[in-house]
């Protein structure tokens, strides 16, 4: 009997936190990379990048596992985000990176309605 298959599942089966290795903002976008530690007995399966804005809440998306770069998109000018990964396998999700800050490039200008 294999008992490795049959022994129970503890926090140190859960992922090593990702190390974020660089990111690149444009004016609207964040480029991050990252490397993660692989894991015979619970590979990495995916990521969970969050990101925010000052005095907003965390926004979460799903990266898949193999990717070790995911850019995001839509985001406001000349604003501060900051952000950080998770990894997560069968055993649920790991510790998290360290959070990094970047602004994004430019400055938002105020459009006036011109028909006020």
């Amino acid at each position: 009997m294999d008992i490795k298959k049959y022994r129970q599942r503890s926090r140190s089966d859960r992922p090593a936190p990702p190390t974020i290795k660089s990111y690149y903002s444009t004016s609207t976008s964040i480029k991050i990379t990252w490397e993660y530690n692989t894991y015979p007995n619970a590979p990495v399966t995916g990521f969970i990048l969050h990101h925010r804005v000052d005095g907003t809440p965390w926004q979460e998306t799903h990266v898949a596992g193999e990717r070790t770069m995911y850019t995001l998109h839509d985001l406001l000018c000349g604003t501060k985000y900051y952000c950080f990964l998770v990894a997560t396998n069968s055993a649920g999700r790991g510790n998290s990176s360290e959070i990094i800050s970047t602004k994004t490039a430019g400055s938002c200008k105020l459009v006036l309605n011109k028909f006020r």
